[in-house]
């Protein structure tokens, strides 16, 4: 599921009410177990440039 957010977000960043996406790079992931263990969270970390 992370990757395709990722995949997601590269291939058609989100519209803006202003300026422009100049660029988005992926930075990192940290997955984690949630409660027992039957869960995960992953936390996804991009780095954006706009321009005015």
């Amino acid at each position: 599921m992370a990757l395709a957010l990722s995949d997601a977000l590269v291939t058609a960043p989100p519209a803006l009410e202003r300026g422009r996406l100049v660029r988005l790079d992926f930075l990192k992931a940290v997955a984690r177990r949630l409660g027992s263990g039957d869960a995960r969270r992953i936390d996804l970390t991009f780095r954006v440039r706009i321009e005015e």
